[in-house]
């Protein structure tokens, strides 16, 4: 008899693990939840120093290098220093509680502790969401980081799983004590969203703040890495274009690489290097780099992630970074390009305008023809050192930037 079990199970694992992830979510939520009837979890004072108490979760199990995780170490690592006021410490979730990132102990909550979602653990605020409540019921100041409402408004361009996630970590987090934006873009659009949509349940004293992300790479080294530009036999006098961020459908890699191989075509000293891992529904964008015919000569892909120190090397070898996202929430990139004095070619979109203001070269429209038109009359803006200089634009520091979220976690803005 033929055995059908291993055909069965490659067939039915993806809806098996889903239901198995599900059944987990609700014992975990069941337990917390029986934590919290047997007694109050918040002790009114322990003779201890008030805590922050940052969440790092996503950072502590699954460090990909993304962007959202490198704002998550870079602004966890200076609030550990820049406060005497509060004890800090960085926490992760395991089983059915929190424990120290450093040493592994469970902790314990005090009347006046804060306890900040740095990371964007999705499914997490969701199953602790009545933790939270309570928490806060007792005189924990619950706070959590925010990075964009894309998967509200762009949901074309996101893995509808995401999605699904995004909006009930967005309902959730509704009911916060606050909510501390990564932009003053990003601020306002979530309070347009709610403006429009009224009926969006949310705790009625929320209070939305924001505070631009920083930029500093003043601590790495500046080396000759096997993965610099250099290794590649580049020749000069060609320009290299640097773009930063996931390959996936909002950030435009395909109109960018359409552009360029037009630009190569009419013979322009042009290479792109591209800094970003595989993300999702961009098949054809992956065949487009790896099959174009200037693949690893004038087209580079650094697919696999690669360090801090490699990153600054590239940014300082690079002679423009280009950002095409269709939308952001901030767009680290624009702050590091401007760090390094850059130039910029930037889509015209409003936190890019808020970062960078009249000090970048921008860009619209999505097709090839566009982009490519607009690289050409950049070129020749740079061959006469008048294109935009991206020194004048102010940035923050990632201390800077720590700063100014901790004072909104402390009370200090409004």
């Amino acid at each position: 008899m033929l055995n059908i079990e291993p055909v069965l199970g490659r067939i039915y694992h993806p809806v098996l693990h889903r239901l198995r992830c599900k059944n987990e979510r609700r014992l975990v939520k069941k337990a917390i939840d029986d934590k919290i009837s047997n007694g109050n979890l918040v002790e009114e004072s322990s003779g201890r120093k008030k805590r922050i108490y940052i969440d790092l979760s996503d950072v502590f199990f699954n460090d990909k290098g993304t962007g959202i995780q490198r704002v998550s170490k870079n602004i966890s690592k200076n609030l550990l220093d820049l406060t005497t006021a509060y004890e800090v410490k960085n926490v992760y979730f395991k089983d059915t509680w929190y424990f120290s990132c450093d040493g592994g102990e469970e902790i314990d909550f005090c009347r006046g502790d804060i306890f900040f979602v740095l990371d964007q653990p999705l499914n997490e605020v969701c199953t602790n969401f009545n933790l939270f409540l309570h928490l806060m019921k007792n005189g924990v100041k619950v706070v959590s980081f925010f990075h964009d409402l894309i998967p509200l408004t762009h949901s074309n361009f996101c893995d509808q799983g995401y999605v699904k996630d995004s909006k009930r970590f967005l309902s959730k987090i509704l009911f916060f004590s606050e909510i501390i934006c990564n932009s003053k873009s990003t601020a306002d659009e979530l309070k347009a969203f709610l403006a429009e949509n009224p009926k969006v349940k949310r705790n009625p004293n929320l209070k939305i703040s924001y505070s631009l992300l920083g930029s500093d790479f003043s601590s790495l080294k500046k080396i000759e890495s096997k993965s610099s530009a250099n290794s590649f036999g580049f020749e000069k006098p060609k320009i290299n274009f640097l773009m930063v961020s996931t390959v996936e459908p909002r950030k435009m890699y395909t109109q960018a690489v359409k552009a360029f191989d037009l630009l190569w075509e009419k013979g322009l000293p042009v290479n792109l290097w591209i800094v970003g891992r595989r993300g999702w529904r961009s098949e054809k964008t992956f065949k487009l780099i790896e099959e174009n015919p200037h693949f690893s000569r004038n087209l580079i892909w650094y697919s696999n992630g690669i360090s801090d120190d490699e990153l600054s090397n590239l940014y300082e070898k690079c002679d423009v970074v280009l950002f095409a996202s269709i939308a952001e929430g901030f767009g680290l990139a624009v702050a590091e390009g401007a760090y390094f004095k850059k130039p910029l070619i930037l889509r015209d979109i409003p936190v890019f305008r808020e970062i960078a203001g009249d000090n970048a070269f921008y860009f619209s429209g999505t097709e090839a023809e566009a982009l490519s038109a607009k690289i050409e009359e950049w070129l020749e803006l740079y061959k006469n050192n008048s294109h935009p200089k991206s020194d004048k634009i102010r940035l923050l520091t990632w201390k800077d930037c720590s700063q100014k979220v901790l004072e909104i976690l402390e009370g200090g803005e409004k």
